[in-house]
């Protein structure tokens, strides 16, 4: 077993568990769609952090080779991925009866959920570089992070909701476009 096999069984387990706590919210807003409003920021908001922890789970893969297998190392790992876990669990509601409008639950917990996505992409560039990579490669990965944290602070303090649709869109738009332009071959 390799160190990051070693490392990765235990964080693989814990991003699973957080897509599902994802997931299953946005099933269980499915199924109560006739009794509540799910309107468009909580749906956006569960694609974010479901894109999110997916774009966390390949720079894993990406430095499988730089993963030393001790304590420090799970440590650094269980406060990101620890942390990915409760955000994707506070995402949608539990209790859907005590929240029959998504989009004032979005409101209620959007600084949780996206201040704490945006410490687990930071705390995560920071142990890049400590590992030795370089997180910012290539004029696409800047520009996408130079969007999405002022996109991510913005939707944590703007208070109308049209305004924050577009954000959440604007950060949703980006996980894949990045990827599939640098795919591609377009340098920007």
């Amino acid at each position: 077993m390799t160190s990051f096999e070693l490392v990765f069984s235990l964080f693989g387990l814990l991003l699973g568990l957080a897509l599902a706590e994802v997931l299953g919210g946005f099933g269980t807003a499915v199924q109560l769609r006739r009794k509540i409003h799910i309107g468009w920021l909580t749906p956006l908001l569960g694609a974010l952090v479901a894109l999110d922890i997916t774009s966390f789970w390949m720079i894993a893969w990406g430095m499988r080779e730089l993963v030393p297998a001790h304590y420090v190392t799970l440590m650094g790992g269980l406060l990101i991925i620890g942390l990915y876990y409760l955000i994707a669990r506070i995402t949608f509601p539990h209790d859907f009866d005590d929240w029959p409008d998504l989009d004032a639950y979005y409101f209620e917990h959007r600084k949780w959920v996206l201040g704490g996505a945006m410490t687990c992409n930071l705390i995560a560039m920071v142990a890049l570089v400590a590992l030795g990579a370089e997180p910012l490669q290539g004029a696409l990965t800047r520009w996408s992070m130079l969007v999405f944290i002022p996109a991510v602070i913005a939707a944590m303090f703007v208070k109308n909701k049209r305004a924050n649709v577009a954000l959440l869109a604007v950060l949703v738009v980006q996980y894949p476009l990045v990827p599939t332009l640098n795919l591609i071959g377009v340098r920007g």
